[in-house]
């Protein structure tokens, strides 16, 4: 077993794979997340290429593929991953998740 002298919790260890130190995933799912929003991209240099590439009709599609769909699929996504994380969590209480990889430890 791996020790780790800054996290005092009973199991806690490091990742298999990046080897950072795992929480556990009671912990993880406690703190809320708002999945649905995403950080900006930058400039609006793309809507005049979309224009410039296929004139309004592309023009309209790319916005509503970023102000839509875009937030919506990644909303909707982020809630399977949550509910598929709280299954995990209610068969297997003692898992560890690690935050930079989201790497699963399955312990009962």
């Amino acid at each position: 077993m791996v020790y780790d002298l800054s996290n005092t919790n009973r199991g806690v260890r490091d990742c298999p794979r990046c080897r950072h130190t795992m929480e556990t995933l009671r912990a993880r799912l406690h703190s809320p997340r708002n999945e649905g929003y995403l950080l900006d991209e930058g400039g609006e240099g793309g809507s005049a290429i979309a224009f410039w590439l296929f004139g309004w009709i592309g023009l309209v599609l790319r916005l509503f593929y970023r102000y839509t769909l875009q937030p919506l699929t990644s909303k909707l996504a982020g809630e399977m991953k949550e509910k598929r994380l709280a299954r995990v969590l209610r068969d297997h209480p003692n898992t560890l998740i690690c935050p930079y990889c989201n790497h699963l430890l399955k312990r009962k």
